[in-house]
């Protein structure tokens, strides 16, 4: 009866356990699946704005672990350089405050303020184009409005062209209702054959390369390319020819914007380097044009650098990051 008794309080825990373990899993799942969700849901200029993480637990202390190779900024200088990178992405069409004013705007509003040189306004209305107004195919306005206001210096443009040129461009254009809303969705219109589905994927990269060379580090989340890629499972290694295209490719584009810029009396690009990037998820330092043998501006060194930023309730939280560094003179022109 005994061995019974312990036999059955044995199952029972087991059973309890496995309830546990379950109920553990199906929240986690049920978590990543929210996660996800709200990641696809995002508009893309909305990600490309991104200057930091969300805000790290306030129990999170910088880590006094002396590191050789790594720069410890204090909480001043800290201040200073995240000051310095929302002011270079402000300057470039990624203003996170101005993109909340425009969200909410109206089509012919936005036409109005992107006809005033306001590159966030332009990026929003490029987007609505795309994807919320089912009524037309606005395809070929958001096309012009994206092409100026990269050409006028915006590089959150760059990365809502890419997701344009991979996604929408050519394109199967259909209606569909959510949340009492229409919107607009694009079918991925692959080529059957793999060597044109491989020029597709290339033409994607060139644009992320146009990316590189206007802020010396790679678009947030690896680029349209790369996205794609996943997207589609196209898993392939492109070949030396096929990485000579791209580059190629990216060379003219870069070059067709820059003499559209200078006809219309704006100068050369102002190519400095974002002042820094984050080192969350990245094995090595940023590297720009690493399959090119011809890059057409400097490439920027990379210093790794621990900040450490104020919080409202005074606690000080830490940021893993890449400071740029001044300009390689030796870059042009070099495969480094």
């Amino acid at each position: 009866m005994r061995k019974s008794v312990i036999f059955l309080s044995l199952v029972i825990l087991i059973l309890i356990a496995l309830v546990a373990f379950w109920s553990t899993r199906n929240t986690r799942i049920s978590s990543e699946r929210t996660i996800a969700k709200q990641i696809v849901a995002r508009p893309a200029d909305q990600t490309s704005i991104r200057t930091f993480p969300p805000p790290v637990s306030p129990k999170l202390q910088p880590s006094a672990k002396p590191e050789s190779q790594v720069l410890q900024i204090d909480v001043q200088q800290s201040a200073e350089l995240e000051r310095q990178n929302i002011n270079w992405r402000n300057a470039r069409g990624c203003d996170n405050a101005e993109y909340a004013v425009v969200f909410s705007q109206s089509e012919n509003t936005l036409r109005s303020w992107t006809l005033n040189n306001n590159l966030v306004a332009a990026n929003r209305l490029a987007w609505m184009l795309l994807f919320e107004e089912p009524s037309h195919d606005g395809r070929t306005e958001a096309k012009k409005v994206l092409w100026q206001a990269m050409v006028q210096g915006s590089v959150c443009a760059i990365i809502t062209y890419d997701i344009y040129w991979h996604r929408a461009h050519d394109g199967q254009r259909e209606i569909r209702h959510f949340r009492g809303k229409d919107y607009v969705y694009y079918s991925l219109n692959m080529p059957k054959s793999d060597a044109a589905k491989r020029k597709v994927l290339m033409n994607d990269f060139a644009w992320d390369l146009v990316y590189e060379m206007r802020t010396g580090t790679a678009p947030l989340g690896g680029g349209a390319f790369r996205t794609f890629e996943a997207w589609s499972h196209f898993g392939f290694s492109p070949t030396a020819a096929e990485y000579a295209y791209a580059c190629q490719r990216a060379n003219d584009l870069y070059e067709t914007l820059q003499s559209d810029r200078e006809a219309q009396g704006l100068g050369p690009f102002d190519n400095t380097p974002q002042p820094l990037t984050l080192r969350f998820g990245m094995t090595g330092k940023p590297a720009v044009g690493v399959q090119c043998s011809h890059w057409p501006v400097s490439k920027p060194g990379w210093q790794a650098a621990e900040l450490h930023l104020m919080q409202h309730d005074g606690t000080i939280n830490p940021f893993s990051v890449w400071l740029a560094k001044p300009e390689d003179s030796d870059s042009l022109g070099q495969n480094q």
